[in-house]
């Protein structure tokens, strides 16, 4: 299968390492620092780390098609997806005196996994809906704050206090070992679904990046088709977004407002 000719040591088999231990969609940012963390060195020539990682991943899915085990949402978000198997092949049944009545086994449990994860869907959309009713303002960077820190970025600081030219917060991004640093300004978007964000916003956020600094845009809505077109410019600084669902999923793998309950199944031995 194409997805297992992956070099394991390469950016490109990292990033599916990364990938498959977190599972839930990672931002090309998010993926890029961890992949950073796990291979130490930045790779060289002329390519960002980003670009680098995108483009493999890239290369990757057009030449594997369906058997690539890496998926983009539209949003720009990488997620592992499990290849399905080839069908074995068909086995022609013994006579039907040959076969033995099946033995008695345990019902499945499919129904009581497809109402929990109706439940947990339920859990994900009440929560949205709490911090657009509960974070006004100040208080969502906050939470945006505490986000970023349980990602790993250092040195964060709210500057909506300060109307610092539309950035809402700004924070630095570690990666190699602490080496690598990379200064990122964030724009906090609390919208309803209705709103999203649009290209003129991610225009704005670029105009207010300090040297060397790249952006992220945070929101609780979705973002436009030319918004995420505008945000994949090339030979402009690199923004990258993070949509509703995917700040939601972060919330959730941080324990940030929720909490996990495990529950104990019990099965018969065969």
């Amino acid at each position: 299968m194409y997805g297992n000719k992956i070099n394991t040591q390469s950016y490109l088999g990292l990033a599916l390492r990364v990938l498959k231990d977190a599972g839930c969609g990672l931002s090309l940012t998010s993926l890029t620092d961890k992949v950073l963390s796990l291979k130490g060195t930045p790779p060289q020539g002329g390519k960002t780390p980003e670009a680098t990682i995108a483009s493999a991943i890239g290369v990757h899915m057009r030449r594997a098609g369906s058997l690539s085990p890496f998926y983009k949402d539209e949003n720009g978000i990488y997620f592992f997806k499990e290849i399905t198997p080839p069908p074995p092949e068909e086995i022609t049944p013994p006579p039907p005196e040959e076969i033995q009545p099946p033995e008695e086994i345990t019902p499945p449990v499919g129904d009581f996994l497809t109402e929990i994860e109706k439940h947990n869907s339920a859990c994900r959309a009440d929560l949205l809906r709490r911090v657009l009713d509960t974070h006004n303002g100040f208080k969502f960077e906050e939470l945006v704050s505490r986000v970023l820190s349980k990602m790993g970025f250092e040195e964060i600081e709210v500057t909506q206090k300060t109307r610092d030219g539309g950035v809402d917060v700004r924070a630095v991004s570690i990666s190699c070992g602490g080496h690598m640093r990379v200064r990122v300004a964030v724009q906090a978007k609390r919208y309803d679904h209705k709103l999203k964000v649009s290209a003129k916003e991610v225009r704005e956020i670029r105009g207010s990046l300090n040297a060397h600094e790249t952006g992220l845009i945070i929101t609780t809505s979705s973002f436009t088709k030319d918004a995420l077109s505008e945000a994949r410019s090339i030979d402009k600084a690199p923004i990258s977004l993070i949509d509703g669902k995917s700040f939601v999923d972060f919330l959730v793998q941080y324990e940030i407002g929720v909490k996990r309950d495990l529950i104990e199944v019990l099965r018969l031995n065969p």
